[in-house]
């Protein structure tokens, strides 16, 4: 292979390995959390809009509000910071969700939009150039005369 593919080959492997980085670090991160985290079951109480102002624009966005027992017994109130437009959950619905008994009020829901979504996001940005590299490699070689 030409010296230049070889320079490509390493540009692309730059441009997608702090995304590959940062997606795994937080998939890792994420796991790691749900294995010390309790789990329990809780009911929506409340979706509550919240309005964000950005660059001059009024956003809008429901974000859901859980009681669930903690360990104790003891019905915890939280606000899950993750806001949606429509809401995702409806009020009444039953939720699972992960804590820290420590620090109950700080609980996250358990779904893969919550708690997977960007690092799957981070992870096929920086694999993307990689494929496209692969498939445009094999094409050239394929067309190259022996």
């Amino acid at each position: 292979m030409e010296p230049l593919f070889r320079w490509v080959q390493v540009g692309v492997f730059l441009l997608g390995s702090p995304f590959l980085v940062i997606g795994g670090k937080e998939a890792f991160s994420t796991w790691a959390e749900l294995g010390r985290d309790a789990r329990a079951f809780g009911n929506v109480v409340e979706n509550r809009l919240v309005t964000d102002h950005r660059d001059g624009i009024e956003e809008h966005a429901y974000v859901p509000v859980v009681e669930f027992p903690d360990l104790g017994g003891h019905i915890t109130r939280f606000t899950d910071p993750n806001g949606s437009l429509p809401p995702d959950y409806t009020i009444g619905e039953r939720v699972e969700l992960a804590f820290d008994p420590a620090e109950p009020s700080r609980a996250r829901l358990i779904s893969w939009k919550r708690l997977w979504l960007v690092p799957t996001m981070l992870i096929g940005v920086g694999l993307l150039p990689n494929f496209v590299l692969a498939i445009v490699l094999r094409r050239i070689s394929r067309g190259a005369p022996r």
